[in-house]
């Protein structure tokens, strides 16, 4: 039986991963940090206490910070990758539309971390890399089949099998996926901050009352 002229693989339910580099990454986060600087001496660290991990962020403190005049041209461009992410996936949004609902900061320093988790209530979701030092942790994408109980090993990993990847971080780089996407931040070893902001998308009507 010639088996192999007849095999189809299918592969059903991808998780879409868009990464866009700012084209001006260098003099666009030397402007956000101005900004940042700002927000980190003004804002107290919003960290839930039910948190295991460990970092700074506004998150629960100042989570809108896409309001401020100094982060109007973030707001500008993550809309755009948001836009072509939603194009990319067909995504038909009716009487409504995509509508940046949140933006919060985080500052990772040595030893600090993020637990998994997602989104709920969201559409989109995404991070971009402000501040990279060198040694920073990756941003780790999970499988929606991570917690698969029974599971012979791999000769290979590879992003068809695997039940966890991570995306390297780069200053410049805008990370967007779907809000369900479980994803975290391993433990951070390393000297300096490594920066981030962060976004949620959500649908909105098209006539806001």
């Amino acid at each position: 039986m010639k088996s192999e002229e007849t095999r189809i693989t299918e592969y059903l339910f991808p998780t879409l991963i868009q990464v866009t580099h700012h084209p001006s990454a260098d003099i666009f986060n030397a402007e956000l940090m101005k900004e940042i600087l700002v927000i980190r001496d003004e804002v107290p660290n919003g960290k839930p206490s039910n948190w295991s991990c460990d970092h700074y962020t506004t998150m629960t403190t100042e989570g809108r910070l896409h309001s401020r005049p100094g982060l109007k041209s973030f707001a500008e461009f993550v809309t755009a990758c948001a836009t072509h992410y939603g194009e990319i996936m067909r995504y038909h949004y009716g009487d409504k539309r995509l509508h940046l609902n949140d933006c919060w900061l985080n500052i990772y320093g040595r030893g600090h971390s993020q637990d998994i988790h997602n989104h709920p209530n969201h559409i989109l979701s995404g991070v971009y890399f402000v501040k990279v030092p060198k040694g920073a942790s990756n941003l780790l994408f999970y499988s929606p089949h991570y917690k698969t109980m029974i599971r012979p090993p791999l000769i290979v990993e590879t992003p068809a099998n695997c039940l966890s990847m991570p995306y390297p971080p780069n200053a410049g780089d805008f990370v967007i996926f779907e809000s369900s996407t479980k994803h975290s931040v391993p433990y951070n070893d390393m000297d300096g901050d490594r920066i981030t902001l962060a976004v949620n998308f959500s649908l909105e009507p098209l006539v806001m009352k």
